[in-house]
């Protein structure tokens, strides 16, 4: 079982760390994506936000979230 809290924070390492290997700053990024710099501070630290922004986010860096039916 993963909390919520744990959930937004594993979710904004991951992005940071795709960010980062994609050598794209957050100016950058929030020109790319239209999500201001506070906003993709916010979700690499972990803290609550829409999922229209992480689809948008998720679009821009490569990334897929997947979920599945526990057996």
């Amino acid at each position: 079982y993963i909390c919520d809290m744990e959930l937004q924070e594993y979710i904004g390492e991951i992005v940071k760390k795709r960010r980062e290997e994609l050598g794209i700053n957050k100016i950058e990024l929030e020109r790319r994506t239209g999500i201001s710099r506070m906003q993709l501070l916010n979700i690499e630290n972990g803290k609550s936000t829409s999922t229209r922004l992480l689809s948008m986010l998720f679009e821009e860096l490569g990334l897929e979230i997947t979920l599945k039916i526990k057996d």
